[in-house]
C-alpha cells in the first residue's frame, strides 16, 4: 500500500517530541500531501502557530512525467532513451520538460537564504516539505552532490534536522523515527 495514501496517526511520542523542540515557525510545501499533514500538527500540537505554505517547498517537477510510476516510464516507448538518460545520468539528466536540478536547487536556496535573512537565533522552524527537497538541503548543507544523497536512507514520515546560522549550516539528525504511526 502507497504510504501516502493512509491516513496518518499522531502518536504521543510524536506529540511530547514536537512540544520539546518548541517550534515558532511552520513551513509546508502547498502542495495537498505535505499542506494536509502540516495542518493535523499545527491544529493538534501548535495551535498557537500558523502554517505558512511556500511553492519552494514542492518536490522537483518531473514535467511530462509528472504523476506517473518509474515503471511506466521505463515501459513507455517514446521515453525510454529519455528515462535510460535520466536514470543513468540523474540528476544532470532531467525529466523532459521538467525542472533541471540547478533549478531546483536555486529554488531551494532561495528559500533557505530567506529564512536565514529573516530569523533570528531563537527560531526553531517545523518544514514539512518532500524528499527531494530535504535532500536538496543535505546536498546544499553537506557540500555533496544530490546523487549521493540517493545513498542515505530517508523514510516517509522521518524527522531530518538542520541548524541555519549566519556563517555556517549543518545536519543535526537524518532519517530519525519519532514513531509516526498509521491507522
Amino acid at each position: 500500500m502507497d504510504p501516502r495514501s493512509v491516513p496518518i496517526e499522531l502518536t504521543k511520542s510524536f506529540e511530547l517530541q514536537l512540544k520539546q523542540e518548541m517550534y515558532t515557525k511552520i513551513f509546508s510545501s502547498d502542495l495537498v500531501r505535505c499542506s494536509e499533514l502540516a495542518h493535523l500538527v499545527q491544529g493538534n500540537f501548535l495551535p498557537e502557530l500558523n502554517v505558512l505554505e511556500d511553492s519552494r517547498l514542492r518536490e522537483i517537477s518531473f514535467g511530462i512525467w509528472e504523476g506517473k510510476t518509474y515503471q511506466e516510464i521505463s515501459e513507455m516507448d517514446e521515453w525510454k532513451e529519455d528515462y535510460k538518460k535520466f536514470i543513468k545520468e540523474f540528476p544532470r539528466h532531467p525529466a523532459p520538460q521538467a525542472e533541471s536540478n540547478e533549478e531546483f536547487k536555486l529554488r531551494i536556496s532561495s528559500f533557505i537564504e530567506e529564512i536565514r535573512a529573516n530569523s533570528n537565533q531563537n527560531d526553531k522552524f517545523l518544514l514539512v516539505t518532500h524528499a527531494g527537497v530535504i535532500r536538496q538541503i543535505a546536498s546544499l548543507v553537506l557540500g555533496i552532490d544530490l546523487s549521493t544523497t540517493f545513498l542515505m536512507q530517508l523514510n516517509y514520515l522521518s524527522m531530518n534536522q538542520f541548524q541555519f546560522e549566519k556563517d555556517f549550516t549543518s545536519m543535526l539528525s537524518w532519517n530519525e523515527n519519532w514513531n509516526l504511526g498509521v491507522s
